[in-house]
């Protein structure tokens, strides 16, 4: 009889976790971030996540291909913009989380050994404070207050787990070979990661919050394994889950070709995705604010006329603009990096991302060069605006 009395509240309690996992509008909501390109499926893994790009795990799991660009808006950027995909796979098994990332790179450049040379590398970069859009960091880099975690993987650390330390001595032969333990050398002893002889990971733990504060983080248990065939990088990362994730997690990656000279910002990256993991329930108001969509009345026609009204040519570089000046960043591609919410953000508050660049920040204010607009015009004419800058893929 008892039983009986609590049949229909379990029912309820269970009925109610199961459609957490199935909510109707989180469904909706999904397949519309799906149908932009946004979502990347996180499927669980059957075991441990392996590190082997070649084994068959990898296979099996749900492939995103995630447009790649060039990183052309702010110095130090690539001199020729460029188009390219990469293929992305990911697995979770309880808090760990791994990658296969896989990219066409004719040239294997694994060797920093020398002041023309430069490596081959990806990084994934995570929002770990994510609440909404709103909350998204600077894909460059993040901002202060809205920090960017960053897991990078660099061919030159491949080699040196694979084969040891190497240095000067092993990139040209006939040199005096490296003697080991070589006395006062001050970033080794103080714990550069730069200048470890030993390594374990080819994988470097970094934050970020805003341009010059990227940081080197120890203690991380990032582990990564890349290999070269056939004129494609095939690199595994793996590492432990943000914490507090609610089902699903935004994540962005760059691609650097060191036979192309890329170092810095002179890279491939992306805008922001985000990975959904299946099997995780996930609120559908965050979901609704991460959608992009078409803004409401907005006219990309005429947002186009408003930058030359407003004296947006006069410091930005459009399409077939011919007064292009480089005063500011090259905004000839936004919509294929930026999203609507950075782009708002920088027209209202250009102060809201400093860019310590010269000609883009006062020194001595570090405040923008660029005027607010602020609430000067309506906000039908920011919404036409940043429509327009959308469509510049």
């Amino acid at each position: 009889m008892l039983f009986k009395l609590f049949l229909p509240l379990i029912a309820f309690v269970f009925g109610c976790a199961a459609g957490a996992k199935t909510d109707p509008m989180a469904e909706e909501l999904l397949s519309k971030l799906s149908q932009e390109g946004n979502l990347i499926t996180v499927a669980q893994a059957k075991g441990e996540i392996p590190t082997d790009p070649t084994d068959p795990a990898w296979q099996t799991t749900p492939e995103s291909i995630i447009p790649l660009v060039s990183q052309t808006s702010l110095s130090p950027k690539t001199p020729v913009f460029q188009r390219t995909d990469i293929s992305v796979r990911v697995l979770y098994a309880g808090k760990e989380i791994g990658f296969l990332i896989s990219w066409s790179d004719p040239t294997r450049s694994e060797s920093e050994a020398g002041v023309t040379k430069f490596r081959d590398a990806v990084a994934i970069g995570f929002a770990p404070n994510l609440k909404n859009a709103d909350s998204l960091p600077y894909i460059g880099m993040g901002n202060k207050g809205r920090p960017m975690a960053i897991w990078h993987w660099k061919a030159s650390w491949q080699e040196d787990v694979n084969h040891g330390y190497q240095g000067v001595g092993e990139a040209h032969a006939g040199m005096v070979p490296n003697i080991s333990p070589i006395p006062h050398r001050t970033a080794d002893e103080a714990g550069s990661p730069m200048a470890q002889m030993k390594r374990t990971s080819p994988v470097e733990n970094l934050l970020a919050e805003g341009f010059g504060t990227l940081t080197s983080i120890p203690g991380k248990n990032l582990t990564g394994n890349g290999i070269w065939n056939q004129g494609r990088w095939h690199v595994v990362v793996k590492g432990v889950r943000r914490a507090g994730g609610k089902g699903i997690d935004p994540v962005t990656f760059a691609i650097w070709d060191g036979a192309k000279e890329n170092r810095n910002g002179m890279k491939g990256l992306t805008r922001w995705r985000f990975l959904r993991f299946e099997g995780e329930p996930v609120p559908p108001d965050l979901l609704n604010s991460l959608i992009i969509g078409p803004l409401p009345g907005a006219d990309p026609k005429r947002g186009k006329q408003l930058v030359t009204e407003m004296g947006c040519v006069s410091c930005h570089n459009f399409p077939n603009n011919p007064t292009a000046n480089d005063v500011g960043p090259d905004l000839a591609h936004a919509g294929s990096i930026h999203r609507p919410e950075y782009l708002l953000e920088s027209i209202k508050d250009p102060n809201a991302v400093i860019v310590p660049a010269p000609g883009y920040f006062d020194p001595e204010t570090w405040t923008s060069t660029m005027p607010s607009f602020g609430d000067q015009i309506p906000e039908k004419d920011y919404n036409d605006v940043v429509e327009y800058l959308r469509s510049l893929q």
